[in-house]
């Protein structure tokens, strides 16, 4: 299977949508008390993960492998498993979340391996510099119940297991500027998103500072509205242009390795808005970073 097949989003496209399954998690804690949610529960999976130490500078992405070895049915299952992971500090306050589905349906004795990126989004303000916990989990995303785990590391909360160390540098990647008609940046909906910025006609994404081989790494949703979908065009990678249609979209532009460079995204909208379109415009970013490749 291809790299770049196995690499699976760790944040959510939601403009304009709140995130589900949040009053969900609060849930999980208030079944504590309910006699349904008493008893032994079974370990239904052993987790292991890899790396146990990892850099996450601003605004750039690093890679998070988990090795999932289901040994059990999933228990009170309702909706989908999903995988949580958070970004603590040390008064438990969440600062970032890389929730995601897993890849492969479960079934006990069928192992899935795969990775995250972590990213820090251009978009968003960067993580204040220090060490931090990576946090995570096993839920459900109908009622928000969490299954025992074994093997990740220690519990820090209600079947919340330490996964990870993340230092955050002080900021000094590629820089990122924006031409055109873009928008303010505005707040997000949650920890995964946490903010986004919308474009109404033609408009630039300029990046600086590059070194290394690696990839940009974009994601927006294109507006239904506009009829012709949006044109990439770019310096920064091998693809000169493409075609993004409506919908929720993940870009990667591979960059070959060179000396420290600037290079250009164009996105222009084709068509629209159609009549009677009530977008707030063509294309909503949510993230935009920088993707080294691993040394």
């Amino acid at each position: 299977m291809p790299r770049e097949r196995r690499i699976v989003r760790s944040y959510l496209l939601r403009c304009g949508r709140a995130r589900p399954g949040v009053a969900a998690l609060v849930a999980a804690g208030a079944c504590l008390g309910l006699p349904a949610c008493r008893g032994r529960a079974p370990v239904v999976a052993h987790l292991t993960v890899s790396p146990r130490t990892l850099t996450l500078p601003y605004p750039e992405c690093t890679p998070f492998r988990l090795a999932w070895r289901p040994i059990a049915p999933l228990d009170r299952l309702h909706g989908r498993p999903r995988v949580f992971l958070h970004l603590v500090d040390r008064e438990r306050g969440v600062l970032r979340t890389f929730d995601h589905e897993l890849p492969l349906p479960w079934h006990p004795g069928e192992p899935q391996e795969y990775a995250v990126s972590l990213c820090q989004s251009g978009i968003a303000a960067s993580v204040p510099p220090g060490s931090y916990d990576l946090t995570g989990g096993l839920y459900d995303s109908s009622w928000g119940y969490r299954w025992l785990l074994d093997g990740p590391g220690e519990e820090v909360g209600r079947r919340e297991y330490r996964l990870a160390t993340v230092v955050v540098p002080a900021p000094g990647g590629p820089s990122l500027g924006f031409g055109g008609s873009w928008t303010d940046i505005e707040s997000g909906t949650d920890q995964q998103v946490l903010a986004r910025r919308w474009l109404f006609g033609p408009g630039s994404i300029a990046f600086s500072g590059i070194s290394g081989r690696g990839a940009i790494v974009i994601d927006a949703l294109v507006s239904e509205g506009v009829t012709g979908g949006v044109a990439l065009s770019t310096t920064c990678g091998r693809a000169t242009e493409t075609t993004l249609a409506p919908g929720h979209r993940s870009i990667e532009l591979e960059v070959e390795a060179g000396p420290s460079r600037s290079c250009l995204v164009t996105l222009t909208p084709r068509h629209g808005p159609a009549p009677g379109a009530t977008a707030r415009g063509a294309l909503c970013l949510e993230l935009v970073a920088w993707r080294p490749e691993p040394g």
